[in-house]
């Protein structure tokens, strides 16, 4: 068949996005149209959205992403060296040769569709999904990057037991404690979470995005069902903040932190376990931990999310370098900050 590419950019073009995702099995809640137009009301995210149309105008696969600049603020030189776009889930079509055929296109039209400062693209797919095989195919080099998923179809009592003892036992010391879940409706609860994120984004060095891409979560996510915004208080000390979004039976970690107090508390652990038990409630059948780092590297937060047991999945992530002297640059310099 033959297939025109397309840039959808209006929210009626997302619409039309979230009608395609709806229609297969098992997307990734950021390939849909909802995650897009989310992203393009942050000044600081730009999301892109290509789709390949058959001959009736039908939309035969797409993929979505966003360009971000990471370490931008205060840091200039690595900003314009740190320009990439994201692809979170993998590109979206039908099963059959149809469907990868239109994949493979989109693939190999992405990188001519960034920006000029776009350093690399990066694509972090699902464990499962089908066009995966298409990556390599298309030039993008793949690299062992490891997930943690929790079946939450189990029982409660199983997914207690099945954690490390030091889990369970960091989740019963902070339920004694008598914290309290508030899920986050408003815009002054968004201010709340929002600067206990920034903050805790801050003091480990990783970058945080600006505030209007967290509105547009409340305003265009959290009505519809597709997003957890959570914070843990103690009387008036909020404490620990997460968010979670849902779509097609899973639920994504997306942002999450908690003030040093917090921490000592353990807020953070139990605080994720009632993420879990309310994203099981509204259907959730797994629980996606968002990435775990590579299995030959030290990685803080893959432990975190270790003990909650779950499977390890090692599905990789996959890049095509665009600028492969800035990549150099901007890689080295990124290893060097993450020590300090």
């Amino acid at each position: 068949m033959k297939w025109a590419i397309d840039t959808l950019a209006t929210s009626q073009d997302f619409t039309e996005l979230d009608s395609f995702a709806d229609s297969l099995r098992n997307p990734s809640i950021f390939q849909t149209g909802r995650m897009a137009r989310v992203y393009a009301q942050s000044p600081d995210t730009k999301p892109l959205v290509l789709v390949a149309r058959g001959s009736s105008g039908e939309i035969g696969a797409s993929v979505a992403g966003v360009t971000f600049t990471h370490m931008r603020r205060g840091l200039p030189v690595v900003s314009q060296l740190s320009s990439h776009f994201t692809v979170r889930g993998a590109p979206i079509a039908p099963s059959g040769p149809e469907g990868l055929e239109a994949t493979t296109m989109l693939l190999q039209e992405l990188p001519h569709r960034m920006g000029p400062n776009s350093v690399y693209i990066r694509c972090y797919p699902d464990f499962g999904a089908p066009t995966v095989p298409i990556l390599q195919l298309c030039g993008y080099a793949r690299e062992d990057w490891l997930n943690i998923v929790i079946n939450l179809e189990k029982g409660e009592r199983q997914l207690l037991e099945e954690m490390s003892k030091h889990r369970r036992k960091g989740i019963r010391t902070a339920t004694k404690a008598g914290f309290e879940v508030i899920r986050i409706s408003t815009a002054d609860g968004v201010d709340v979470l929002y600067r206990l994120l920034s903050d805790a984004h801050r003091h480990l060095m990783v970058p945080f995005q600006t505030r209007p891409l967290f509105n547009a979560v409340l305003r265009d996510l959290g009505s519809t069902g597709n997003a957890l915004m959570l914070i843990a208080k103690r009387g008036d000390e909020v404490l620990a903040g997460r968010i979670v979004l849902l779509y097609g039976g899973t639920a994504y970690d997306w942002y999450g932190g908690s003030t040093p107090q917090g921490k000592q508390l353990r807020v953070d652990e139990w605080l994720t376990w009632n993420a879990m038990l309310l994203a099981k409630d509204r259907g959730a059948a797994q629980f996606d931990f968002g990435g775990a780092g590579k299995p030959d590297e030290d990685y803080g937060p893959r432990e975190f999310k270790r003990r909650f047991g779950g499977c390890v999945t090692n599905v990789g992530r996959y890049t095509r370098v665009l600028a492969r002297l800035r990549f150099a640059v901007a890689e080295l310099a990124q290893a060097v900050l993450r020590r300090i």
